[in-house]
């Protein structure tokens, strides 16, 4: 069982559901800051599938939002820190030039969390990233 705690400041509209996918659990978190079509974010919060990684998620997110150019010789994707444990992430642009980050970490044992945020640029991405780092906690039993 899951227990998820997230809070974004007041201007922001936050939306959690639950849905059942590929029979698993997924926990989505939707927020957009109010009065903005520029600032969003997507939390899915899973089972890890067995034999997968976080790693080889974003692969696969990249694949599907992005794909790859046949001269293409490696994807973009990066690790980083996230809450103090690895992560792995790309960046694009929309087709109105405006940033998107994804995010996948095993945030606890066999817990994958794939976070989506969409903003006009990468600074403001930067800054919505260390609003969910502090607010999205996740506990297991």
């Amino acid at each position: 069982m899951r227990e998820i705690k997230y809070t974004m400041p007041q201007d922001w509209d936050i939306t959690i559901e639950k849905l059942e996918e590929d029979n698993r659990i997924v926990e989505h978190i939707e927020a957009q800051r109010q009065g903005s079509n520029s600032a969003e974010i997507d939390i899915y919060i899973s089972d890890l599938v067995e034999d997968l990684t976080a790693e080889d998620q974003a692969f696969a997110n990249y694949l599907e939002m992005v794909g790859v150019e046949d001269d293409e010789e490696e994807v973009p994707i990066f690790t980083t820190k996230f809450n103090n444990k690895t992560a792995y992430y790309f960046e694009a642009y929309t087709q109105e030039e405006e940033a998107i980050r994804v995010i996948c970490q095993e945030a606890k044992a066999k817990t994958l969390i794939i976070i989506s945020i969409l903003a006009k640029d990468q600074e403001e991405i930067n800054n919505i990233i260390q609003i969910v780092e502090r607010t999205l906690r996740i506990k297991t039993s």
